[in-house]
């Protein structure tokens, strides 16, 4: 950042160099070179207070002040190859979330339910819950909720729990406090991994320029929000690890260890979140593409990749399920399904492999996409010329795969549809009503601006892979082709699917705009001179991040400077039921008593009750397979009072919590009779409801279900004297 100031003009000592007033100017304010950029005076007279001694990342060359030694050691920041950057980053993005007036997480509150799920989950394992117990035996009682999270997630937290625990504070507050810390470490190791994969697309001293990018990708950035545990960093992390290094094999087609890491990684990616699902598809078929062209060495990497992700599959499953229910098949969590998938996946691989071939020629040596004619930029897939091993070769790989997929979904035939193809028809409406991020962005109803927000980095992202791709040949034309597909294959995701694969989407999406970046500013500097060059650099900068992703927004939607766009990396949603008073009466033994208790309530609200009490919910996250999630959606959504208590007697209810901010699923459609969930925030309490005093909980109700024989007293008439 520099202070300008206008119309001063710095005096000269006899020699003609430029000296330092004593009065009016600090002496760390200096005048901006070189004059060329202004050559008729005006703001040439501009002075800039010192900040960095050079920024070659923007051309501009500064005279320094002796007292800006501290800031010349941070040069090297901001060119290449940029070291230290990342740190920069991570550090401007803790301290945005720390100085934001209405930081909700700092508060205690959680960005998400799955957030609180995974402390929960994690504190249970530490109070002595089995490895292989993934019951949350507080949920849905009696039968309990089997919990997908994978233990492997939990370790860090555990990690830093124990730690916190060490310096005296309580097990509730040393995970909250891990939840604030553990995203930016995380960050951190993502900058890390995003400079290496995109070090295979650029030249490695720019590669460093991704963090810059990163920073603007702002629904990468949210992923790693504190506050922000779960699997969603890990997959995003581990997805571009293996992206990078299927870069680096198609440079070393013979390094077959390279091959079978990729495999690993993958088993432990699916291992760790079902969601990563998609991404082993597209690398293993990307993969075996690839393989078929080159054949040789290829075709072995190949092989090694299919068969060390088999491996890594059975390994997996050993590890994160028990011996009695190792062949249990479950596609909704990690189960023998997705062993029996990576077999299948393994044997057209396998059955290339031992296709004998023949050194290729120089002609068809190269990528998987050849081109044809004298025109570089047109080509087809190279099919023209093959010899009779290419063509056993490539009819034995397709035939294998597709025998191999007919074979897997005549097994599991759900899995067509994602793992969500197995899940109870009666959740079905509720998944796509209550949950974001289970929704296509075009069905959500946050508008085109929002669309804009949230497409327009990808969007200019895949625009790029494309040209890049276009323009390539032979090796970074794969490289370009891996990116293309894994970048349109997550925008499709996300407008057509599911809302959650949006930050996948933000994260390939660096790789590409650190490309544009680097060529950019190559082209700039190979073609433009002077003050052409210089607006031509800063057009770049702002393009590539500060534009689209914070100033146009700003135009339209109002945002402050602070906390809109000095503060851009800070997510502005908050928590509209604060429970910090409804968890000190429900842990208060003389408000209702010591004895564990049952709670209904929506299903958003299931993980946080959890975590903040040790008493019973009903109601489990949107995503899981369960009773509970049908019952509690029931008992709030009945037109029928009696319907809803007789909910609340089959399943023991206790007690009846409901936030006021009301999702519009629980609320009746237009003309229809109200809900359940509208007689609870009624004046009166509903016919077989105690209600503790309203002016007590701030922002939720809180109902005692009565026993049936109090509420049968209760309406009896009384005998006449």
């Amino acid at each position: 950042m520099c202070l300008f100031f206008l119309n001063y003009e710095q005096p000269r000592d006899n020699s003609g160099a430029p000296s330092i007033r004593k009065e009016g100017i600090p002496p760390f304010l200096l005048r901006c070179y070189p004059y060329h950029l202004f050559p008729h005076g005006g703001f040439g007279k501009i002075v800039l207070g010192r900040l960095f001694t050079q920024m070659q990342f923007c051309r501009i060359r500064f005279i320094v002040a002796p007292m800006s030694r501290f800031f010349r050691s941070l040069t090297a920041l901001f060119k290449p190859p940029f070291n230290g950057l990342g740190l920069v980053v991570v550090l401007y993005f803790a301290w945005a979330h720390l100085v934001y007036p209405h930081n909700d997480v700092l508060r205690g509150n959680l960005p998400d339910p799955d957030n609180y799920m995974y402390l929960t989950q994690t504190l249970d394992w530490l109070k002595g819950q089995g490895w292989y117990d993934h019951v949350q035996h507080r949920m849905n009682p009696p039968q309990g909720v089997v919990i997908h999270f994978s233990r492997f997630t939990q370790i860090p937290l555990a990690a830093g729990i124990l730690f916190f625990e060490e310096l005296g504070l309580p097990a509730r507050g040393a995970a909250m406090l891990t939840a604030l810390i553990e995203p930016l470490i995380l960050l951190g190791v993502c900058l890390g991994v995003l400079r290496r994969t995109a070090a295979r697309v650029v030249p490695k001293r720019w590669a460093g320029a991704s963090a810059y990018v990163a920073l603007f990708s702002l629904t990468l950035m949210y992923e790693f929000m504190p506050g922000q545990v779960g699997h969603h960093e890990p997959v995003i992390i581990l997805v571009i690890l293996c992206l990078g290094l299927v870069l680096r094999l198609f440079e070393e087609p013979e390094n077959i260890w390279l091959g079978a890491v990729i495999g690993f990684i993958l088993a432990f990616t699916l291992m760790i979140a079902l969601e990563s699902l998609p991404w082993a598809l597209l690398l293993a078929a990307y993969l075996g593409v690839w393989s078929l062209k080159r054949g040789g060495d290829a075709a072995r990497s190949g092989a090694a990749f299919a068969l060390a992700f088999l491996v890594g599959n059975v390994v997996c499953l050993f590890l994160t399920r028990p011996l009695a229910t190792v062949f249990d098949a479950d596609i909704l969590t990690y189960s023998i399904v997705y062993v029996v998938l990576a077999a299948a996946i393994t044997m057209p691989f396998v059955g290339v492999a031992l296709v004998p071939t023949k050194p290729s020629s120089p002609r068809m040596r190269g990528s998987i996409f050849a081109s044809t004619g004298s025109r570089p930029r047109r080509w087809i897939p190279a099919f023209a010329g093959m010899t009779k091993e290419k063509w056993i070769r490539w009819l034995t790989g397709l035939s294998l795969a597709a025998l191999s997929a007919a074979f897997f979904l005549h097994l599991f035939p759900q899995l067509a549809f994602g793992p969500y193809g197995a899940i109870d028809p009666r959740l079905v409406p509720i998944l796509l009503d209550t949950a974001e991020n289970a929704k296509p962005i075009l069905k959500t109803e946050n508008g085109w601006a929002h669309f804009y927000n949230l497409m327009s980095m990808g969007a200019l992202a895949l625009c790029a892979a494309l040209a890049f791709f276009w323009r390539a040949k032979d090796t970074d034309r794969e490289k370009w082709g891996v990116i293309v597909l894994l970048l349109a294959s997550s925008i499709g995701l996300t407008i057509f699917y599911q809302y959650r694969f949006l930050g996948m989407e933000s994260a390939l999406a660096v790789i590409p705009l650190t490309a544009l970046l680097q060529r950019g500013w190559g082209w700039i500097g190979n073609n433009l001179r002077d003050r052409k060059k210089a607006f031509a650099e800063i057009g770049l900068l702002l393009a590539i991040g500060p534009l689209p992703a914070v100033l146009i927004p700003a135009l339209y939607d109002s945002r402050s400077f602070n906390t809109g766009v000095l503060l851009f990396p800070v997510e502005p949603g908050a928590t509209r039921c604060d429970m910090a008073r409804l968890e000190k009466i429900l842990r208060n033994p003389y408000e209702l008593g010591d004895k564990p208790y049952v709670i209904l309530s929506q299903m958003e609200l299931g993980p946080e009750l959890l975590f903040r009490t040790d008493h019973s919910v009903l109601a489990a996250p949107y995503h899981m397979n369960v009773e509970g999630n049908v019952d509690a959606a029931h008992f709030l959504t009945t037109t029928d009072p009696t319907e809803a208590m007789k909910i609340a007697r089959r399943r023991r209810v206790d007690l009846v919590v409901a936030c006021r901010a009301v999702a519009g699923f629980y609320l009746p459609q237009k003309g229809g009779a109200p809900t359940f969930i509208e007689a609870l925030f009624g004046e009166s309490a509903p016919k077989g409801l105690e209600r503790f005093p309203s002016a007590v909980v701030k922002n939720f109700v809180l109902y005692r279900v009565r026993p049936a024989e109090a509420q049968n007293d209760a309406n009896a008439p009384q005998e006449k004297k």
